[in-house]
């Protein structure tokens, strides 16, 4: 009889640690995303990181780390999650209550920014990763909203994405300072942007602006550059300034190819570049060599 209640006390004993072996997630802590309601968050360092099949084949050179929010939503329907940020590349994961990837996506809505769409159910818990790819960690804005969003026209998506990245610039030279790597990569992009849609106003003043933070920030011989100096060419080159253009190719060519290397396709598209601005000066022996060699690789 003693040795059967000895018994019972070790089952008993043993019965809570058996039970924490495994136990069930969860993020009753973590900030709940209401509908309408913007969130404002910042990823860093610190964060956890964030793991599913796709992130753990696709991004292998670092960890993807995130912050996670709670979703419960009293309607079964169509909803769609939008998150903003200017300093990352963004990522997006929608898990279940048993933590099953339901939808992930780093589709571009605009720049860097991103947004999933997707059916969910009255009274169920869902967990939402909001996740840094690529880039500095840092703030970032997430919304829950119902329905399926009204898509833009393209030219209000090219409006829109000019006027984002205006307000991007303004974040980032506000946190990170004007004279910042980021502050210089956001002024290649607005001008890019800007470049696309034939308002080349003020294209050379921010291509030239990204040109000198770039050479401050990570140097002379950088590749981020070579790809100013393509920028700001090709806008001259497109402008009949060839005389100013032709020096720009020059050295973004030596640049690649010192960096890249000779066989490199941005060294490829320089030559290309370079050759048909030579033909366009009227010089075509010259023009020769640099094709030949675009056309070999």
């Amino acid at each position: 009889m003693p040795r059967f209640t000895t018994l019972i006390a070790l089952f008993l004993l043993a019965a809570p640690a058996m039970a924490q072996e495994a136990p069930k997630r969860s993020d009753s802590g973590s900030p709940l995303l209401e509908i309408g309601v913007a969130r404002e968050a910042e990823i860093t360092e610190s964060d956890p990181v964030i793991q599913t099949k796709t992130l753990l084949g696709s991004h292998t050179d670092a960890p993807v780390r995130g912050k996670s929010f709670r979703l419960e939503v009293q309607e079964a329907g169509l909803y769609h999650i939008d998150l903003r940020s200017w300093f990352f590349d963004a990522y997006l994961v929608l898990r279940d209550a048993d933590d099953n990837v339901l939808v992930e996506d780093d589709d571009g809505l605009l720049g860097t920014h991103l947004r999933i769409v997707h059916d969910l159910e009255a009274g169920n818990t869902y967990r939402v990763d909001a996740c840094a790819l690529r880039g500095s960690p840092g703030p970032f804005e997430i919304v829950l909203d119902e329905g399926r969003p009204v898509e833009p026209s393209p030219a209000q998506k090219a409006r829109l994405a000019i006027e984002d990245a205006r307000e991007g610039l303004r974040r980032i030279e506000a946190l990170r300072g004007p004279d910042s790597a980021d502050a210089a990569n956001t002024l290649n992009g607005l001008a890019n942007l800007l470049y696309r849609q034939g308002l080349l106003s003020e294209v050379r003043l921010l291509y030239e602006r990204a040109l000198a933070l770039r050479e401050k920030t990570v140097g002379p011989d950088h590749p981020d550059v070579a790809q100013s100096l393509n920028n700001l060419a090709v806008l001259l080159h497109r402008q009949w300034f060839l005389s100013e253009a032709r020096p720009l190719y020059e050295r973004a060519l030596a640049i690649n190819e010192k960096t890249l290397g000779p066989d490199h396709l941005e060294v490829a598209n320089l030559l290309n570049n370079l050759a048909i601005l030579l033909r366009d000066q009227g010089l075509f022996s010259e023009a020769r060599f640099p094709s030949e060699r675009a056309g070999s690789r």
